[in-house]
């Protein structure tokens, strides 16, 4: 199956990366879409300090396939929002908006930011940075 990856630039390079795993071992394609076509900047977060803190590194970048815009959620059998903070920089976009009810969605860390401005959160069991999940309970989420 087709799979969606949607980010942002300063998104978790582990965590984008994934879906292009399986891809090598012939288990799904993925595509990137962005803001805009162009690369978008990862980044690696080193969790220091028995956890409390973390340092950001540049990590590998992605090159976006198609724009939120062009986005037709029929090509796609499911959709991947990685973490980090690209998340935070793409989360109002109003082209992302329409499809998600419509998808399934894997969503890590800060992913679910994106899905908290779209509603579909309310009733769902998530899983996120522990940080986040005021937002997410407040967005109805179970944490």
């Amino acid at each position: 199956p087709e799979i969606l990856v949607i980010s942002g630039d300063g998104f978790e390079s582990l965590e984008l990366t994934a879906p292009f795993q399986a891809n090598a071992e012939d288990v799904v394609s993925a595509t990137v879409a962005a803001s805009e076509v162009r690369t978008i900047e990862g980044e690696i977060h080193d969790i220091i300090d028995d956890g409390r803190t973390y340092i950001v590194r540049q990590g590998y970048n992605a090159e976006a396939h198609i724009t939120f815009a062009n986005i037709n959620p029929e090509e796609y059998g499911g959709l991947e929002i990685p973490g980090g903070r690209g998340s935070k920089s793409i989360r109002y976009d109003s082209d992302l908006q329409h499809f998600f009810d419509e998808k399934t969605v894997a969503v890590t860390c800060h992913g679910p930011q994106v899905l908290s401005e779209s509603g579909v959160l309310e009733g769902h069991e998530i899983m996120c940075w522990p940080t986040m999940r005021a937002d997410f309970e407040q967005a109805g989420a179970e944490y």
